[in-house]
Parts: C-alpha cells; sequence; structure tokens
C-alpha cells in the first residue's frame, strides 16, 4: 500500500484492528465519517460488513476488498471489486500438494488448525483442505486415512500448546495443516523435540521469510504465496484509476503467483514476493 501511495502520489492512512470485528467495523464508519476518497478494507465477516460498505458507497466513497472477500463475492458484499486468493481454491492447492507427498504405503492421520473458525478465512481455508484430503481417500479407497480439525488461534504460543498437546494424544499423526500463518512455530517445535524433518508433513500460508527457510530446509513441506503484497498494491491503483474513470476489476492475486511453494520453488522466491513477519 505504501510504495502504491509513494509511486501514485496519495496520501494513505493503514488503520488496524488485530481481527477485532467492533474494532474494525468502528473504525471502518470512522474513516466514512471523515470523508475519504476510498476505502480499501478485508471482509472477514459475511454479516456485519454489507450495511456499512453500502453506506460508504451511498456516501460516494468506493470501497474495494482486499485479501479477504464476503463468502459469495459481490452476491454477498456491494464492494466494488475484490483483489486476493481464491481462499477455498489456494487452501485446496497447499493440501493436494501435500497428498503427492504422502508416503506410498502405511495409515494417514492429519491434524487440519482452523485458526479462527467464525472468519471467513478460516472458514475457507479449513474447507479447502479437508475437501482435498476427502478427495485423495475417495481416488485411494485401499488406503486408510483420517484427519481431525481443532481451533488453534493466531497466538503461536497457543497453537503451539494446542498443537503439541495433540500430537502427544495422536502419535499417529504424519500430517499437519494449518490454516493459519505458524506452521514454521510447529517446525522448530518439532525440531527441538528431536522429531525428524519430514516425520510430519507440514503446510500452510504464508510467503513470509522464515517459513520459506524452513521449505528450503524440509521441515515444511509447502506454504502458500497468496500475494501479499500485490493484495496491498494493486487495490490502490484501482482506486486511483477510478478517478480517471475506469471500472475496479477483480484480482486473483495467489493464481496469478502459483502461490503453492514447494522446495523446488522456495530458493526461486526474492523481493517483493517475501515478506516480513513482525
Amino acid at each position: 500500500m505504501l510504495d502504491a501511495c509513494a509511486d501514485l502520489d496519495l496520501d494513505c492512512q493503514m488503520i488496524g484492528s488485530d481481527y477485532d470485528s467492533a474494532k474494525h467495523l468502528a473504525n471502518f464508519q470512522a474513516t466514512v465519517a471523515a470523508g475519504v476518497d476510498g476505502i480499501v478494507t478485508t471482509i472477514f465477516d459475511d454479516g456485519i460488513f454489507d450495511k456499512p460498505i453500502q453506506e460508504a458507497l451511498d456516501e460516494g466513497i468506493p470501497v474495494i476488498a482486499a485479501n479477504t472477500d464476503d463468502s459469495e463475492g459481490a452476491a454477498g458484499n456491494p464492494r466494488l471489486s475484490y483483489t486476493g486468493s481464491n481462499i477455498y481454491k489456494a487452501a485446496y492447492d497447499v493440501a493436494a500438494a501435500v497428498t503427492e507427498m504422502f508416503p506410498a504405503e502405511g495409515d494417514i492421520h492429519a491434524l487440519v488448525g482452523n485458526f479462527d473458525p467464525t472468519h471467513n478465512v478460516g472458514i475457507a481455508r479449513t474447507e479447502g483442505m479437508e475437501q482435498a484430503l476427502a478427495d485423495w481417500k475417495a481416488a485411494n479407497p485401499g488406503r486408510n486415512i483420517t484427519w481431525e480439525q481443532i481451533e488453534e488461534t493466531l497466538d503461536p504460543s497457543i497453537v503451539r500448546s494446542r498443537v503439541g498437546a495433540y500430537l502427544q494424544a495422536r502419535p499417529d499423526t504424519n500430517v499437519y495443516l494449518t490454516s493459519g500463518i505458524w506452521h514454521p512455530e510447529i517446525a522448530k517445535m518439532l525440531r527441538e523435540d528431536g522429531r525428524e524433518k519430514g516425520e510430519i508433513l507440514i503446510a500452510g500460508f504464508g510467503a513470509f521469510q522464515w517459513a520459506i527457510d524452513e521449505v528450503k530446509d524440509g521441515w515444511i513441506a509447502v506454504t502458500q504465496d497468496q500475494g501479499a503484497y500485490l493484495q496491498g498494491y494493486l487495490p490502490i491503483v484501482q482506486l486511483y484509476l477510478l478517478t480517471k474513470g475506469l471500472p475496479p476489476f477483480n484480482v486473483d492475486t495467489e493464481g496469478a503467483l502459483k502461490g503453492v511453494v514447494d522446495a523446488e520453488a522456495a530458493p526461486t522466491l526474492s523481493g517483493l514476493r517475501i515478506w516480513s513477519l513482525q
């Protein structure tokens, strides 16, 4: 966002809400009241954003969704466009890539971590991953595969505690798929516990340096690059183009980047595709 605003000589401000829906809504409404020229927002709940976004549009303020959209897209929310990944498909692709790494024989038991079962992203990602597991099961009727979902949050210490406790209770777990960004934390935990790399196939989301390094080193099977930089840059460009009379447009950032990053692809990533985890 900051790069786009600098390139286009625009005055932009980032307002965060830490996954707090009430705070996010309050920030959005305050921004509308301030009379800004355009808004880019995540939509992580299908209900609470419909009316505020329509009110902003009625005030003549264009609103573009980025990173997270209404689960029904334009049919569910009046935002003008969406810049981000197809969340369900991206999650399916990540899990499908892991199924290609399954051992040739033996049982498979997967732990699926949902960082927030009330958040559009948490819901869509876990559904996509579980469908990929179900499809592999259907295609391999002679193999025994099971999976279980737990809520893990986005607090790394809680994720580590819950996943660690689960692995102790289910030592047969050999796949860990997270809808969040803490898969490197679990790789670190397994390494500290004396496990071998590849003993549990690990996958998650985010092309940040820590995750990429763990993929390169073989502790993480795959991570997903949803195009975070593009999700910040392109909506600002769209707001600018609106002033030129051009309509907003949807952008599938993950699809544009072929976002599944495995050990072969990880060394080729550089520059703006890799972000820092603060």
